[in-house]
C-alpha cells in the first residue's frame, strides 16, 4: 500500500469567506485514498468546518474555545517559536492560505522535507496582511523566501503581490477550482420566494466595505427616481456594514426596493432563479486580469452564466483592456435570444489605467452603473 501524503492547511479561520470555502472544496474533493488532511485554524469552529468530510481533521492552532488576547502572540512570537508551540505533525506539504499569520507561521517551518506554498487570494497592495512582517518588500523577504513557491489565484493578484514584494520568487497562478457538479445539484435544493412582478437582481457577498454596496444603493435610488419600471434588488450576505447599510436604504426610500437577505449557506437557487446578478465591488476591477491575452476588468456587473440556462433574463457587462485598450459592453436577453453590443476604442494604456486614483475609478465605476441599469430596463422591457 502506497503512504499517503500528509498535507496541513493553515488558515486564520475556518467559518464563513472566499480563502475558507475554496479551502472547504479542496479538502472535501482531494482523494482520501492518497492525502492525509489536516486544516488548522487559529479561530476554532464555524460554518466552513462543520461542513467537513469525516476523512479530514480539523485542529485548533491555540484552544478549542476562544481564548482572549491569544491571538496576540502572532504578532509578538517569531515565525519559528509559533511553528514550535502549535503545529505538531511530519507533514509532507504545508499550506499558508493566506499572506498574514499563516504565512508566518508556516515560514518558521523546521520541517525541513515539507514542501510549504503560500496561498495569495488578494490584493496585497490594497488589503494585505498588518503584521509588522509584511510592510514592505524587505520585511516580507525572510517570510516569502521561506517558501518554495507563491500560488496567486488569479494575475491580478500576482501582479500586486511582485509591486510590493518583488517579482524573484517561484510562483504559479492556480485559479480556485470550481465544483460544477455541486454547484448545479444545490441549485434544485428549493425555489426562492421572489417577487413575480419587478425584475429581481441579486447581488451576493460580504457587507463590507470593499464590496461596494453603498454605491449600489446611491445608483438604485437614482434609477428608481428616472425609470418607472418595477425592479427589486436582493442582497445576500452578513457583514459589520449590515446596520449601516439598511440605515442608508430606508434613508433612499429604498424600503420596499431592496432586501437584506443575511448569510445564506446554499446561494445557488438565487442565482438559477434571479433575473439578473449584480456585481458592484470596486475592488474586482482587477480581479480577472491577464485572460489570455488580455487585461480583463470586470466593473459591476456579471454574467450568470451558461450552466445557469432557467435565468429568464442573462446580464453581461466586462469592461477590459489589452495592449490595443479595448472596451467591450455586451447585453443579451433570454426570451428570444435579442443580443445588444457595444464596443468602442478606450485609448489608455493598462500602466496608466492602474495609476488613476481610486475616487476617480469609483466616480466612474458608479457613472457605469447608472448607464448598465438603464441598458438592462432598456432591453428587458
Amino acid at each position: 500500500m502506497n503512504k499517503k501524503t500528509k498535507v496541513l492547511f493553515l488558515l486564520e479561520a475556518f467559518d464563513k469567506g472566499g480563502i475558507e470555502k475554496v479551502t472547504l472544496d479542496i479538502v472535501n474533493n482531494l482523494d482520501p485514498e492518497k492525502y492525509d488532511i489536516t486544516v488548522q485554524a487559529f479561530w476554532f469552529g464555524g460554518h466552513c468546518q462543520s461542513q467537513v468530510k469525516p476523512h479530514v481533521k480539523v485542529i485548533p492552532f491555540f484552544f478549542r474555545r476562544y481564548v482572549r488576547g491569544v491571538i496576540r502572540l502572532i504578532d509578538y512570537l517569531s515565525p519559528k517559536m509559533l511553528y514550535r508551540l502549535f503545529v505538531h505533525g511530519d507533514y509532507d506539504v504545508e499550506i499558508a492560505c493566506s499572506d498574514g499569520g499563516a504565512a508566518k507561521v508556516i515560514s518558521g517551518s523546521t520541517n525541513k522535507h515539507a514542501r510549504k506554498v503560500c496561498w495569495v487570494h488578494m490584493d496585497v497592495v490594497q488589503r494585505g496582511s498588518k503584521l509588522k512582517e509584511f510592510a514592505n518588500a524587505d520585511t516580507a523577504r525572510p517570510i516569502y523566501e521561506k517558501f518554495d513557491i507563491i500560488v496567486p489565484v488569479s494575475c491580478a493578484c500576482k501582479d500586486t503581490f511582485f509591486e510590493k514584494c518583488g517579482n524573484d520568487y517561484p510562483f504559479q497562478v492556480v485559479r480556485n477550482p470550481m465544483p460544477f457538479p455541486e454547484i448545479l445539484a444545490k441549485t434544485q435544493a428549493f425555489v426562492p420566494n421572489f417577487p413575480s412582478e419587478p425584475l429581481n437582481i441579486l447581488c451576493v457577498g460580504r457587507l463590507v466595505e470593499q464590496k461596494g454596496f453603498d454605491r449600489l444603493l446611491d445608483a438604485a435610488a437614482q434609477v428608481k427616481k428616472t425609470i418607472q419600471k418595477p425592479f427589486h434588488i436582493h442582497i445576500l450576505g452578513d457583514g459589520p456594514l449590515r446596520a449601516a447599510l439598511e440605515a442608508q436604504s430606508l434613508q433612499l426610500g429604498l424600503e420596499h426596493t431592496v432586501s437584506f437577505l443575511g448569510f445564506c449557506d446554499n446561494p445557488y437557487p438565487y442565482l438559477k432563479h434571479a433575473d439578473a446578478f449584480m456585481l458592484s465591488s470596486p475592488t474586482h476591477f482587477k480581479s480577472r486580469c491577464k485572460t489570455t491575452s488580455r487585461n480583463w476588468f470586470n466593473i459591476s456587473w456579471r454574467c450568470l452564466g451558461s450552466t445557469l440556462n432557467n435565468c429568464r433574463f442573462r446580464f453581461c457587462y466586462n469592461f477590459f483592456m489589452n495592449n490595443f485598450s479595448l472596451c467591450f459592453i455586451s447585453i443579451s436577453t433570454g426570451h428570444h435570444g435579442n443580443h445588444i453590443s457595444f464596443s468602442g476604442g478606450c485609448f489608455l494604456p493598462y500602466h496608466l489605467f492602474c495609476r488613476i486614483p481610486r475616487i476617480v475609478i469609483n466616480i466612474l465605476s458608479f457613472c457605469l452603473i447608472l448607464l448598465i441599469i438603464h441598458l438592462l430596463f432598456f432591453c428587458y422591457y
